[in-house]
């Protein structure tokens, strides 16, 4: 939302003052599985999934709102529209074809972390951050293994570290999303944003990789089936 949001660019601009970062972003919470369930709904021919569109613009909306006054939010609004109308077309197709191919779904769920880092990059800019957008597709190439591409190094390595050199200020990307060498749309599995982060940082031979979530750190069991469980301080 748009109070974690202001806390992340907070993080941003203070790691930035120490050297040059690059943000890796994942989508809004929750908005993945709305997809999911979008386009879930639109194969098996339910109008469910236009319910869920308005629930993603909605929750996009307010965040825009709750971070820009009223004179700046339509120039983050209309990327975010598009976007959205974009996705619907999507979802009609599927809808139209009662099918959903893994392929469509990695489309599908593309669309979180392209809106969320839109309007990161226009709040970092907004706030005196030189900040610019770079669509993670761009760079990171996998095979056509839809729902958990196998990243092909070789060809991503090089396309990150030259397209990220020429970003003046701060380069924000998308995680969990790639593209085959023909440009179609893939992802790298379920929190693949962390995955992301590890491949570009390893890519610019980063001194450090940072992420930050929700949780307090990795747990000795899972929380919810054992009560007991406690944060590791350090693994190997």
């Amino acid at each position: 939302d748009a109070g974690r949001i202001r806390a992340v660019a907070a993080l941003v601009r203070d790691a930035a003052r120490s050297g040059r970062v690059v943000v890796v972003l994942s989508a809004l919470q929750g908005i993945t599985d709305l997809l999911v369930a979008a386009a879930r709904a639109a194969e098996s021919g339910s109008d469910d999934f236009r319910a869920a569109l308005d629930t993603l613009r909605t929750r996009h909306l307010e965040t825009v709102r709750g971070l820009f006054g009223p004179a700046d939010q339509a120039a983050v609004i209309t990327p975010l529209t598009l976007m959205a109308n974009e996705l619907e077309e999507v979802l009609h197709g599927v809808e139209l074809l009662r099918e959903c191919t893994h392929r469509t779904m990695d489309l599908a769920m593309s669309f979180g972390e392209r809106m969320s880092c839109a309007i990161f990059t226009a709040f970092l800019a907004a706030h005196g951050g030189k900040a610019q957008y770079v669509d993670a597709r761009e760079i990171l190439v996998t095979d056509e293994r839809f729902g958990a591409g196998a990243v092909d190094f070789a060809a991503s390595y090089p396309r990150i570290s030259a397209r990220l050199a020429s970003v003046p200020g701060i380069p924000v990307v998308p995680g969990f999303i790639a593209a085959t060498p023909n440009g179609v749309t893939t992802t790298l599995g379920r929190d693949g944003s962390d995955y992301t982060a590890s491949i570009v940082g390893a890519a610019l031979g980063a001194d450090a990789i940072e992420i930050w979530t929700d949780v307090d750190g990795v747990l000795s069991a899972d929380p919810r089936v054992v009560p007991g469980a406690f944060v590791i301080p350090e693994v190997s």
